[in-house]
């Protein structure tokens, strides 16, 4: 789930929240935090980038079982087993060609339109509160307010949470 594709122990391991009321793997910065976490963990455990980039893909587990069961000496190695499915096999090339591309787009006929950063304000809501109550008092839209906080899985925020750091448009937390 979410821009980082997270399974839920993943998540949970690297600091999301998950439960009925909020899913943190939906949250571009926190999740890349945790995706960024991970990483770093995996090469540490690879001491490799393509073992790494093939592990956030497949699991850690899969990927250490499948480099003993081949004797494999790095990914490339192992990318010619039997050990790999071929989305992981194609995982690496293609991050790879991304990273590549990304580099110089136009070099390879792309040409892109960048949006400027997510801007949001951001406010403590210390007891679940009904998000349309929320727009409301903040002179915006409820769609607004869900846009900005895609990890909301209900229309209020998540019960049990003393701290909850809601994310509201730019210049709605004074009129909030």
């Amino acid at each position: 789930v979410g821009p980082w594709q997270f399974m839920k122990g993943t998540g949970r391991r690297y600091g999301l929240r998950i439960n009925e009321w909020i899913d943190e793997r939906r949250d571009p910065v926190k999740s890349t935090a945790a995706a960024a976490n991970y990483l770093k963990d995996l090469y540490a455990m690879f001491n490799s980038w393509p073992l790494a980039l093939a592990s956030y893909n497949a699991g850690e587990g899969r990927v250490g079982r499948a480099m003993a069961k081949s004797k494999a000496g790095d990914f490339w190695d192992l990318r010619s087993t039997r050990y790999l499915r071929p989305e992981t096999r194609n995982y690496v090339p293609k991050f790879m060609a991304a990273t590549i591309i990304a580099k110089n787009p136009e070099k390879y006929g792309f040409n892109l339109n960048y949006h400027e950063p997510l801007q949001y304000d951001e406010v403590v809501i210390d007891r679940p509160t009904d998000l349309r109550l929320i727009a409301k008092t903040a002179g915006v839209t409820y769609e607004e307010v869900k846009e900005l906080n895609p990890e909301l899985k209900q229309s209020v925020t998540p019960l049990g949470y003393d701290d909850y750091r809601l994310k509201p448009p730019v210049g709605a937390k004074a009129t909030f």
